[in-house]
């Protein structure tokens, strides 16, 4: 299968397109759009993806939030047309969507937005959060202390850059954030989370980006409730801080969401990628897609 990666002028929108057919040209897979959790670019998913592409053609958006036509915004509105764009862009037939953390509530917003482009949405540890959540989310911001219930405060001081491999190595291990990271899938944030000069190596996914993105999470998700047209699944892990119970309940009630649980802290598509992989492809030949 031949992977094609195509940027789109200036505007930080990076497309990739695993593209299958027969020798005919009359088979076409089902198509995934993959939209990423928030400071990871696509790529660093690529152990997930590759064990999808045997089953689906794939695209994606490298990067939320740094093309300008979409800038983050208030309840992350540009960010979930961001998502319409790259599917229009990118797919010639209804995608199912995939989206990780940050990834998943923009495809299922799109989704409810523009349900002819869309199969199903299948969301890995994406927090929906209902009524009483998302008041407190709005008092937040009201009150300027929204830093202090996200982790846009973890996120001002990110670190940008490192002098060589080793000291990022180095770096890396001190924190908890990649400790359990399959070896394969810390390579690959080496490798597509960072962009390597001649000084050194820098972070790819700008950390303002990243800030302003926890900064705007929606408060207006119970907006949204029973407008879900299309099948719909939640995987979780079962050592998440991120989504809930009451989460996991929200989701059942209020968008008919399907859940699923599987081993592994909020970053298990970097932990077990062949596992979720597979288990995505279990979930998806149990959905009717017609």
């Amino acid at each position: 299968m031949n992977c094609q990666y195509t940027s789109v002028g200036d505007s930080g929108l990076f497309i990739g397109i695993s593209t299958g057919s027969n020798a005919n040209g009359e088979f076409m897979k089902e198509m995934i759009h993959f939209a990423h959790g928030n400071g990871f670019p696509a790529l660093c998913y690529k152990q997930m993806l590759d064990g999808l592409e045997n089953e689906f053609d794939y695209c994606y958006i490298d990067r939320l939030g740094h093309n300008p036509l979409f800038p983050v915004s208030e309840n992350w509105h540009n960010l979930v047309s961001e998502v319409i764009f790259s599917i229009e862009k990118q797919a010639n037939q209804p995608v199912i969507a995939v989206g990780h953390s940050l990834g998943g509530v923009l495809s299922l917003l799109a989704a409810i937005e523009q349900p002819e482009l869309f199969k199903a949405v299948i969301m890995l540890d994406s927090p929906l959060i209902g009524t009483f959540k998302s008041s407190m989310v709005r008092l937040a911001k009201a009150l300027g202390i929204i830093d202090r219930v996200t982790p846009a405060f973890r996120t001002r001081g990110r670190r940008m850059y490192w002098k060589d491999h080793d000291q990022l190595i180095d770096y890396l291990k001190t924190r908890d954030l990649f400790k359990t990271f399959a070896d394969a899938c810390l390579d690959d944030y080496i490798t597509y989370g960072l962009e390597y000069k001649e000084d050194g190596y820098y972070l790819r996914f700008d950390r303002h980006i990243e800030y302003q993105i926890y900064r705007t999470i929606p408060h207006v998700i119970p907006n949204y409730e029973g407008k879900l047209l299309i099948p719909s699944a939640l995987i979780y892990g079962d050592k998440t801080t991120v989504v809930g119970k009451m989460d996991v309940r929200y989701m059942k009630k209020y968008f008919n969401v399907a859940s699923y649980k599987t081993n592994g802290t909020h970053l298990f598509p970097m932990e077990h990628p062949e596992v979720v992989a597979k288990q995505i492809i279990k979930i998806v030949s149990g959905l009717n897609l017609n």
